[in-house]
């Protein structure tokens, strides 16, 4: 029975370098292998970039805020704002009540607020003139600047809508509505603010981190001056975004606005630690001129050097930190 320094000693740094020497296209044949297995899953990546995902699950006004919602619906609301020359024109405020019609069959809209709602509820037996109409609401402070502005020339259409996941369908139906409309309009609200936010950070996410990895790759040229000192940190760098958001499409952690700066990060970071190699991989050129004995030299450099594996170990730590912010969020 070996002792349990021999054990260690074949489990050791060294004795994992020495494999390493020995077996290098062993070693790049599984590197290849594990990154065309991330690679696979990238298609997978969900992205969740919605500023409703950052509210923090177990804190008590959130669960009073899921509690509201249970017993009163959704308290969100889209507004289409409506320009005119003169909103109690007969002929533009039949156009807005077919257009509150039309807003009203929208999947996922509960219901609306409008002008020619109010008339309804306020005219039951429908002999009201529009004169009339406007003469009753006119003194009202509770529809001035909120259904319709002081000059009477813009009025909105307030759509509450249901408490649903995804309010993108609900926003492209309005928008496509409102096109076919003479009227001057517009939508606006929370729903529409959150749906760009999370359309621009999902775009910046795939345009940053090429534009990035291209200014770190010129600049390496710039000071190394050999393609072996950009392809070195750049395919390192490539390798280890394919395995950080491959796992995360493996195990179906979205991507959200925390994380999105991730590519961004590790492009930097894991550039800036594979500098690291060079300086060694001269200093072992200059001990020895066999291939095996400077690969050695400079694994063992390495190892005795803590700042190679510390930013290793740092880099890797920092990758799962970031995957880390992707999980649901609890309070701590």
């Amino acid at each position: 029975m070996k002792p349990a320094s021999s054990i260690a000693a074949h489990l050791g740094p060294k004795s994992l370098l020495r494999t390493i020497i020995q077996h290098p296209w062993h070693v790049i044949i599984i590197n290849i292998v594990i990154t065309l297995i991330f690679a696979v899953q990238l298609p997978n990546l969900r992205f969740r970039t919605s500023i409703y995902d950052l509210a923090i699950e177990d804190l008590p006004q959130t669960k009073q805020y899921q509690t509201f919602k249970q017993t009163f619906g959704s308290e969100e609301i889209i507004l289409v704002v409506a320009k005119a020359q003169h909103i109690f024109d007969p002929k533009t405020f039949a156009q807005l009540d077919n257009l509150g019609k039309k807003l009203s069959k929208v999947k996922g809209v509960k219901r609306i607020v409008s002008l020619p709602e109010a008339r309804r509820a306020i005219d039951l037996s429908g002999q009201m003139s529009l004169g009339e109409f406007r003469a009753i609401i006119s003194p009202i402070e509770l529809f001035k600047n909120n259904l319709i502005s002081w000059g009477e020339r813009t009025t909105a259409i307030c759509l509450v809508l249901k408490d649903i996941k995804s309010k993108k369908t609900v926003i492209e139906k309005v928008r496509e509505i409102i096109k076919e409309e003479p009227l001057y309009l517009y939508q606006i609200g929370m729903p529409i603010v959150a749906n760009a936010l999370a359309r621009f950070t999902k775009k910046d996410f795939f345009h940053l981190p090429p534009i990035t990895f291209l200014i770190i790759a010129l600049v390496l040229f710039l000071f190394m001056r050999t393609p072996r000192g950009v392809i070195i940190p750049a395919g390192s760098v490539i390798m280890g975004l394919i395995w950080t958001f491959g796992l995360m499409a493996w195990t179906g952690t979205p991507l959200s606005m925390l994380t999105m700066i991730v590519p961004v990060f590790l492009i930097a970071v894991g550039t800036a630690y594979c500098m690291y190699i060079f300086p060694e991989y001269d200093l072992a050129l200059s001990k020895s001129d066999k291939p095996v004995h400077i690969h050695m030299n400079f694994g063992i450099a390495s190892y005795k050097r803590p700042s190679l594996y510390d930013s290793t170990e740092d880099l890797i730590t920092k990758a799962f930190g970031e995957i880390n912010l992707a999980l649901p969020k609890k309070r701590k």
